[in-house]
């Protein structure tokens, strides 16, 4: 069975600390994946958050680790990834975000299965095994320095409040440390 989110302020937390290595990419290989229903399709100007291992540049460790999301922009939805690195640890005006994201029309409840993937300075985005788009980047993600683990259905504030809660379900969810897809492939059916 499925994480179920209401959109009101529930989201799963996996406990990590910034010492950890866990989730943390740096300029490697990896997917992050899993099927999302969407019982409300975000509508302008908000944003469902998927999966948050990060802290912003305004926040009190300034920016690091990423983000994926579904936004709609102008009317537009988007299926999204968003990362961070602080080049100092100390100065938020060195923090460095970098944001792609790709045109989606989701319809609500529907089953998507999602992948995040980078191989090599590619990050792709895939939606039901089809590619939608993909961004050239040479970027090391900075290693998160929060004092929370990964949230799973929101984002964060620069405060550390959870925020852009997901309306929807998130199932079989799999983050791995390498390039799983760099084609087409038949999404997953179990």
């Amino acid at each position: 069975s499925s994480i179920t989110f209401d959109g009101t302020g529930d989201y799963l937390e996996i406990p990590i600390t910034y010492t950890s290595n866990q989730f943390n990419f740096g300029g490697d290989e990896f997917t992050i994946e899993c099927w999302v229903y969407l019982d409300t399709v975000p509508t302008t100007g908000n944003t469902y958050g998927l999966f948050n291992n990060a802290t912003t540049h305004g926040s009190s460790v300034y920016g690091s680790g990423w983000q994926v999301d579904v936004e709609n922009d102008g009317g537009t939805t988007y299926l999204g990834w968003q990362f961070w690195t602080d080049t100092d640890g100390v100065s938020p005006s060195d923090a460095v975000n970098k944001v792609g994201r790709q045109a989606w029309s989701p319809s609500a409840d529907t089953w998507y299965h999602i992948a995040v993937v980078r191989d090599g300075d590619d990050f792709e985005l895939f939606v039901d095994g089809t590619s939608i788009g993909s961004t050239e980047l040479a970027f090391d993600i900075g290693r998160f320095l929060g004092t929370n683990g990964l949230w799973i259905g929101c984002t964060r504030s620069d405060a550390y409040a959870a925020q852009e809660f997901l309306d929807g379900n998130i199932d079989e969810i799999r983050i791995s440390n390498t390039a799983r897809y760099t084609g087409s492939f038949p999404a997953p059916t179990t």
